[in-house]
């Protein structure tokens, strides 16, 4: 419905009959109803003698939404201030730490873990950026960037959190290493899953994958001898044989993380 009230607005900026808007628009390939953002919208709720937009918004939404944009309004005026500052003045101005704080439900403890990851996250970021920065603090829109930047390339920030002794923790073989615990199950026993025989990415047909030669661990990966059909066809065989022996690297990871119980499970169906 906000949306639907922006372009209602969108259409009442400017003469509609007007030919150059019109063609300007044309040029520029913008759509009219992105051209006013949803926060726009709500700002028009603090005007009280705006025109009717015939939307079913009952009373209390309009004085909700009224509120809410008050909020933004205030909260926009401060984001070039330094990075923590802005988050806690978030916190603080929406009443989200509160809200959590004083929640009954059994998921606010961990939703408050996330909080606060994201708040060491964003102040580690901060620390890094300070020295580096021209005025000594790391800003929002340096943090929005990195953010953007960690989605795209690294499949978002590490989402693992720390959890109570009485939890269990779900977690990757390549991420149990050097932890241990009392009891391990390990599910996923069967041939071609654990260890696995997926080939991964070559750099050899896949440009994004960094050449062995330039990596940290290049003494331990195998290499192209010649680039001819020969010299490829044997690195290929030569990648399955370090791969097959990494899972097995795994595998013992895996196997030794339980002090006196593991469990493993496997089936007899599925593709294979």
């Amino acid at each position: 419905l906000l949306g639907r009230r922006a372009r209602t607005l969108v259409h009442h900026t400017g003469p509609a009959d007007d030919p150059a808007r019109r063609l300007a628009e044309a040029v520029e390939g913008t759509d009219p109803a992105e051209t006013l953002s949803l926060a726009d919208a709500l700002d028009t709720f603090l005007e009280g003698d705006g025109p009717d937009d015939g939307l079913p918004f009952s009373p209390e939404a309009r004085v909700r939404f009224a509120y809410l944009a008050t909020e933004l309004r205030d909260l926009r005026r401060c984001v070039g201030d330094p990075l923590m500052d802005v988050l806690h003045r978030v916190l603080s101005t929406t009443g989200l730490d509160v809200e959590l704080a004083a929640s009954p439900h059994a998921l606010a403890a961990r939703r408050r873990e996330t909080l606060t990851t994201f708040l060491d996250t964003a102040a580690g970021f901060a620390a890094k950026q300070g020295g580096a920065a021209l005025d000594g603090d790391a800003t929002l829109a340096a943090f929005l960037g990195f953010l953007r930047t960690a989605a795209r390339h690294e499949k978002g920030l590490d989402s693992s959190l720390p959890g109570g002794d009485n939890t269990i923790k779900i977690l990757t073989a390549h991420k149990s290493k050097g932890l241990e615990w009392d009891v391990v199950a390990v599910p996923g026993l069967v041939a071609k899953q654990f260890p696995s025989e997926q080939p991964r990415d070559s750099w050899t047909t896949r440009p994004k994958v960094l050449p062995h030669t330039l990596r940290g661990d290049a003494a331990t990966l195998p290499d192209v001898g010649t680039f001819d059909a020969r010299g490829l066809k044997a690195f290929k065989e030569a990648m399955k044989d370090h791969q097959s022996t990494e899972e097995l690297r795994l595998g013992y990871v895996t196997f030794t993380r339980p002090r006196s119980l593991l469990l493993g499970s496997g089936h007899w169906w599925g593709p294979q």
